[in-house]
């Protein structure tokens, strides 16, 4: 696996942030392949600059693994990624004479929130010997997988559909479903879908070879059956495993949703929220901020509000 890390230029003794970049779908938008004059790697570099040892980890899929299908809103692979890159970045760093204090913070945006919300609950389940996990602040995340396939499922159109195939081709890859893609999809698109998730094709590249219909898209027979035929189960019960609402935080977890967000949809963090605080998370630990913004808009607002929450706890 592969990624990016930011180091700063002073020696000293730093904590250490992850980063967790949103949905990409060719390799060469991950973070290890973009040109250093990039908007990303400068918004990256910003969090390195306050004194941060900065990890922006690829994924696997991308990269150096780019010769394997992401495993796409997959939780344990997900976190594992992020938890590797760490420990990577630890060792790279003690190589460059700098040293590391402990603390650790984890963000991300859509995608980004779900590994990042993925890979704190792994560090509360699992601990991970020399970091001390001091907050995250995970944004605009499908954290309840299944939620979203319920939301994608009540609508016409949606205007990105290859987040939809994107999922059904990473689930059917990671846990080796053999059942035929056209189960999931419709002609012409069952036919399409195994081929344009090569590495080479942007998101919207593939969106234009798909439909925003959800009814043209998506198989008649799991559109109107997955809740009642079993059939389905395996399919269900892998959306439900997947979810983030199984778990109780006790580190600090600060939540961002755009508030007029569609494509991830703002109530599906509101519904996540609801959920871990019924599992008993303190209220004092888990917060949720309303941000203004669509998905593509309420980029801006999470930064400007979560990073100096972050500076504060450094």
């Amino acid at each position: 696996a592969s990624g990016v890390v930011i180091l700063p230029k002073v020696s000293g003794s730093y904590p250490r942030v992850s980063f967790q970049h949103g949905t990409i779908a060719a390799n060469s938008q991950a973070p290890s392949m973009l040109p250093l004059s990039s908007t990303e790697l400068l918004l990256y570099t910003s969090l390195a600059s306050p004194g941060f040892i900065t990890a922006i980890p690829d994924f696997i899929g991308f990269g150096s693994s780019n010769n394997v299908l992401h495993p796409y809103y997959v939780r344990d692979q997900t976190a594992s990624s992020v938890i590797d890159m760490l420990k990577a970045a630890k060792e790279l760093a003690r190589e460059k004479g700098l040293g590391f204090n402990g603390k650790l913070f984890l963000a991300g945006y859509s995608q980004g929130g779900y590994a990042t919300m993925a890979t704190h609950r792994e560090i509360e389940k699992s601990g991970l010997d020399g970091f001390n996990l001091v907050a995250s602040f995970p944004s605009s995340g499908g954290y309840d997988v299944k939620g979203m396939q319920e939301y994608f499922f009540s609508l016409d159109t949606y205007d990105q559909p290859f987040f939809i195939g994107y999922v059904a081709m990473a689930y059917r890859t990671a846990f080796a479903w053999t059942q035929p893609v056209s189960d999931f999809f419709q002609e012409p698109y069952a036919t399409r879908l195994p081929s344009l998730f090569n590495g080479k094709k942007t998101g919207q590249e593939i969106n234009e070879q798909l439909t925003m219909s959800i009814k043209d898209l998506v198989s008649v027979d799991l559109l109107t059956k997955i809740e009642s035929d079993t059939r389905y189960k395996y399919i269900v019960d892998a959306f439900k495993d997947n979810s983030l609402v199984d778990w109780k935080p006790t580190i600090p977890m600060y939540m961002y949703h755009g508030d007029i967000d569609v494509t991830v949809p703002y109530n599906n963090s509101v519904i996540s929220y609801n959920t871990l605080i019924a599992n008993g998370a303190s209220k004092s630990v888990v917060t949720f901020t309303t941000i203004p913004g669509t998905h593509y808009t309420g980029v801006t607002p999470y930064l400007e509000d979560f990073i100096p929450k972050m500076l504060s706890l450094k």
